[in-house]
């Protein structure tokens, strides 16, 4: 129960610090902006303009889907091959004494696709994502190559 007080404390600097106003909620405003949130739910929208939409965008988060686990196959395959310990460290392509010129650059290229692969798990998948709509712009390239790291 020690540990209670300082998060209490922590928990009250950050409410004010965030300028949090649970009076807000309570407001006419807020509940006849939430009704009519509602309320635009109802009776749900089943024209054949709107149906015809979802249908496409539906086909291309498909699409978007396939394309990003190709392209994810396509990276790891290599990637796996050179980050694996079992085939540069002991396997099959050690058959070079370990003070040659080959032995070394398989080494280093193991430790590179090594650090590449936990940096790609080190950053979040919303970064990445942030990172490719900056750098192509909304739509569904960025999406395809977020999927794919």
């Amino acid at each position: 129960m020690l540990w209670l007080a300082p998060v209490l404390a922590l928990l009250a600097v950050s409410w004010r610090f965030a300028e949090i106003d649970l009076k807000v909620l309570f407001r006419p405003a807020t509940s006849a902006a939430l009704g009519n949130f509602v309320s635009s739910l109802f009776p749900p929208d089943l024209s054949l303009n709107f149906l015809r939409t979802v249908f496409w965008a539906v086909l291309q988060t498909i699409a978007t889907a396939i394309a990003a686990t190709v392209l994810s196959i396509a990276a790891a395959v290599p990637l796996a091959a050179l980050a694996t310990g079992t085939l540069w460290n002991r396997g099959v392509l050690v058959s070079a004494e370990s003070g040659s010129l080959a032995r070394k650059v398989g080494v280093i290229a193991n430790r590179l696709a090594r650090a590449l692969l936990s940096f790609m798990r080190a950053v979040p998948d919303l970064v990445w994502a942030l990172l490719f709509v900056a750098a192509v712009g909304l739509g569904p390239l960025a999406g395809t190559l977020a999927l794919t790291v």
